[in-house]
């Protein structure tokens, strides 16, 4: 293009071959997607988005076409403008799958937390087998510091159990007999044997990982309204496009080369470069920011309706406070000094895997 404004051009010449050779992957590889994304709501008479984009780009590139083989007189051609469009709009698309692999990461650490491997007693016998081998019904025996591999009820023993990861509570709760174990927490001590109720895909862990995943292929409503937009839009430019050229050509009996270079120009000027990127951008960028600070946005809806909010309610364990206990004050009575109570409580549970212990024996760790 630097040729337009008169600097100095190898092969300036073979300008217009240059751009058709550099023009015709973009459409038909770049915009590919687009073309059939265009002729499939056409055939049941609708539009769409990729309508304006292919009617845009595929004018703009015909003209070209037609003026290099002389069909059409112009003194110059477009292929430059096709290629631009295509390319602003599959940043756009490039964006949003990004904004989607982003949030994705949230459903990777979420699979992360899951067991490899159950260890069942299956006739009589202890084997260790991979967790998708293991069936509803199975006794599974779990010791201190695993994790839990299946949803299930606890048949005998009893230990305490971190469910942090599904609940946010530091505080191991105590499972014993007929109580419910969930999938992918870990038991912290004691040891338990657990008949499977659920799973696989049937734990409460991976009914998690499936609500996020159906949520990352939604579109917040203002991408909805684009596309529905977008729907009329298409058919209102087609409709002015053909105007277009019966004034030109045949009212004000313009050749036909001017014609289609007005008609091109109504199509290529409409094609949404700015619905398809300005959205998709202003997306990722919300979500994107919003992950940085700890935040998965699960449903798209809520982002429009974050402005209108008025209350947040707060779950206080790891977003208000640190999300373990910690020993803050030491009152001593009857003549004791607070180090004396300290050393006293250090020596009852220095040996204990409670977190409550854990806080006094680091709080004695630090003195």
């Amino acid at each position: 293009m630097a040729g337009v404004f008169g600097a100095p051009m190898p092969l300036w010449e073979y300008g217009d071959f240059i751009g058709l050779m550099l023009s015709t992957p973009v459409l038909l590889i770049g915009g590919r997607r687009f073309f059939s994304g265009a002729w499939k709501p056409l055939k049941n008479r609708s539009a769409n988005m990729d309508t304006l984009v292919a009617l845009g780009t595929g004018s703009a590139y015909i003209f070209s076409l037609a003026v290099m083989t002389g069909f059409v007189e112009s003194p110059e051609t477009y292929f430059e403008a096709s290629a631009i469009v295509i390319s602003f709009i599959l940043l756009g698309k490039y964006l949003e799958l990004k904004m989607k692999i982003r949030t994705g990461e949230a459903v990777r650490k979420l699979m992360e937390l899951q067991a490899k491997k159950a260890r069942v007693t299956r006739n009589g016998r202890e084997l260790e087998i991979p967790i998708n081998e293991a069936r509803v019904k199975d006794v599974v025996i779990i010791k201190a510091g695993e994790k839990i591999p299946v949803d299930g009820i606890v048949l005998e023993g009893q230990g305490y159990i971190d469910e942090s990861m599904l609940t946010g509570e530091p505080i191991p709760v105590l499972k014993k007999t007929k109580d419910p174990v969930i999938a992918s927490t870990i038991l912290k001590s004691g040891s338990l044997k657990v008949i499977a109720t659920r799973v696989g895909k049937e734990t409460v862990l991976s009914q998690i990982i499936k609500l996020v995943r159906q949520a990352q292929m939604g579109k917040p409503p203002i991408q909805k309204l684009v596309d529905k937009v977008a729907g009329y839009f298409a058919w209102i430019v087609i409709v002015i496009a053909a105007l277009t050229f019966n004034y030109w050509y045949f009212i004000a009996n313009v050749p036909l080369n001017l014609a289609m270079l007005f008609t091109a120009s109504v199509l290529l000027i409409a094609c949404p470069c700015a619905l398809g990127l300005a959205t998709p951008t202003v997306i990722v960028v919300g979500v994107g920011k919003a992950a940085e600070l700890g935040i998965i946005i699960k449903n798209m809806d809520v982002l429009e309706k974050i402005p209108k909010l008025t209350t947040i309610v707060f779950d206080k364990t790891g977003t208000l406070t640190k999300g373990e206990p910690e020993v803050t004050d030491i009152h001593a009575i009857n003549g004791y000094k607070e180090i004396d109570v300290l050393k006293i409580a250090y020596a009852a549970e220095k040996r204990s895997e409670h977190p409550l212990a854990q806080a006094i024996v680091k709080k004695q760790n630090k003195h």
